[in-house]
């Protein structure tokens, strides 16, 4: 069962439907749900040449890329090149994987990550140019009216625009909308209702053994917030949803399962419940080559644990997707928030 954050801004399709994907359909694919899915139907020997490619990407895209991520996405690149003449002969060996395995992290090294070069935004105006075609001749002097005419709209929009127009436009945009219920701190966003926090025995117990400095009279639940440009929601929240937001990675590499956030109102201090997941990279990397747990595009869910930690809003690095396949979990990390919104 495949489960997205709601980052990925919309459900999975079917591999069936692919050739309607796309492009961030695909890298969504790619980078999120392939290898889990794959898993279940590739043999040995082409999945762990597949997951070659995913980690590529996955070092070659992230927020911050250090020099060993180049080199490391580099090697695998070269590795996934040979074997890919042995694995399917030399009709692949293509001048597209040369430019793969032989200049894309070089290209990183000197232009920046992968989302900062890429080529999304000019396809999509391609895109919007084709857009404005209705038929096959002419096709310069259609683009030219249609542009013409857009501009012309808006200049009218401007110029003769009265009072009664200009304020229909600012009712609009003043009308409330499904964000309006949100509380805004200095750490993050909390959304939705808010209900007093009550404590557990457990978390009354955990309370008293952390160093937070809580006002338990002034606290506030909630199940929803927006932390660096990502959601995060309560794992109670999201049962039986197509998106899922309850999975998170911290700063120090760890995968946990949210409980639910409290807000203290004096202080504006945000914390959360949460369960810490057991993981193990996933991916078996060529001899000589070494990839830190916190640089591996998908980790193996092992065990999520029983035990509440409280931690503060500010430990959240990213939002993670958890893919079950059978009776096995599995969890890969968003490597930016620049391809979310």
């Amino acid at each position: 069962m495949i489960t997205p954050p709601i980052e990925v801004r919309r459900p999975v399709r079917k591999i069936s439907d692919r050739s309607h994907w796309n492009m961030r359909e695909f890298e969504n694919w790619t980078l999120t749900y392939s290898i889990p899915v794959l898993t279940e139907i590739l043999p040995s020997k082409y999945l762990v040449h597949w997951t070659y490619l995913v980690q590529v990407l996955f070092l070659l895209s992230r927020q911050k890329i250090s020099k060993e991520n180049i080199e490391t996405a580099h090697i695998l690149a070269l590795h996934f090149s040979r074997d890919a003449e042995y694995l399917y002969g030399k009709a692949v060996m293509s001048y597209n994987l040369h430019i793969f395995s032989h200049h894309l992290a070089d290209n990183v090294l000197r232009w920046g990550p992968l989302w900062a070069i890429n080529t999304f935004s000019f396809e999509s105006g391609n895109k919007d140019l084709k857009g404005l075609l209705h038929a096959q001749h002419g096709v310069p002097h259609q683009i030219h009216r249609a542009l013409s005419y857009k501009q012309a709209t808006s200049i009218l929009k401007i110029s003769c625009g009265t009072k009664k127009t200009k304020a229909y436009e600012a009712s609009i945009a003043s009308k409330v909308n499904k964000m309006s219920k949100y509380v805004p701190v200095p750490e993050c966003a909390l959304i939705g209702t808010s209900k007093l926090f009550v404590p557990t025995d457990e978390e009354n117990f955990i309370l008293n053994q952390c160093n937070f400095d809580i006002d338990l009279s002034n606290c506030m639940k909630f199940l929803k917030v927006i932390a660096g440009k990502c959601v995060y929601v309560s794992s109670d929240s999201v049962r039986n949803k197509k998106f899922d937001n309850g999975c998170a990675v911290t700063v120090d590499n760890k995968v946990i399962s949210i409980r639910k956030f409290i807000l203290d109102q004096s202080s504006e201090r945000v914390c959360l419940f949460c369960n810490e997941m057991s993981v193990e990279p996933f991916l078996r990397v060529p001899q000589g080559i070494r990839i830190p747990p916190k640089d591996h595009c998908i980790r193996e869910i092992l065990l999520v644990g029983r035990r509440l930690h409280l931690i503060s809003i500010q430990k959240l690095r990213s939002v993670g997707s958890v893919t079950r396949m059978n009776d096995k979990m599995y969890v890969s990390e968003f490597p930016n928030v620049h391809n979310i919104f």
